[in-house]
């Protein structure tokens, strides 16, 4: 490769460079901030679609965190019965034997839940940690694993207002390099081009 040529392929190649070094990078995925405790309510035990997480902002017990988390709770016989008002039939001895289980679950950085822990005492005289996740799985099973949720949602439901309309929450960017790498291809060919042009015309003389 003649050396004109050479460094005009050099020069468009850094060019190329410079240009993904100035490239946005997406900003990798991270979990809605909670400052209290994630609840985590699965109604369906069939449906893992059907466990979704709120920020509670108050936690002094499971059973504030589930209602501060927007759920509505029903107690008979001194048990809780009912979340949201399912089961439609309360009644373990006639229902199938469906029953709400509850659970404790850290949260990491990233977002992960788990693993889930089967309390031992009930929602009134729990105490929930700040950045973990309270679990509420109906389910009939005697052995049962916990909710299906795995990994809290980016942009879960917070029980207490996050933004307003004339103070709106900022939306990331998710920066996208491609239209520059096409304008730094444009630019290697373009300056191949015209060092082809250079070269030939040399040639010419």
């Amino acid at each position: 490769m003649p050396a004109s040529l050479y460094r005009t392929f050099a020069l468009g190649v850094t060019a190329v460079l410079a240009l993904l070094c100035l490239a946005p990078v997406p900003a990798s995925a991270a979990p809605a901030p909670c400052d209290g405790v994630w609840v985590v309510v699965q109604p369906d035990p069939k449906d893992a679609s059907s466990a979704h997480a709120t920020c509670a902002a108050s936690y002094d017990t499971g059973l504030a965190a589930l209602k501060s988390a927007g759920h509505t709770t029903e107690f008979a016989k001194g048990m809780l019965s009912r979340v949201d008002g399912l089961p439609e039939d309360a009644d373990f001895t006639s229902n199938g034997g469906y029953y709400w289980s509850y659970w404790s679950a850290p949260v990491n950085a990233e977002g992960r839940l788990g693993p889930w822990t089967y309390y031992q005492v009930g929602p009134d005289s729990s105490k929930p940690a700040v950045g973990t996740a309270e679990g509420w799985l109906l389910t009939n099973e005697q052995q049962p694993t916990g909710p299906a949720l795995t990994t809290l949602p980016e942009a879960a439901a917070s029980a207490t207002p996050a933004a307003t309309a004339s103070n709106p929450a900022p939306v990331p960017s998710s920066g996208s390099p491609t239209g520059l790498i096409v304008a730094g291809v444009v630019v290697v060919v373009a300056l191949l081009g015209l060092g082809g042009w250079w070269l030939l015309r040399g040639r010419r003389r």
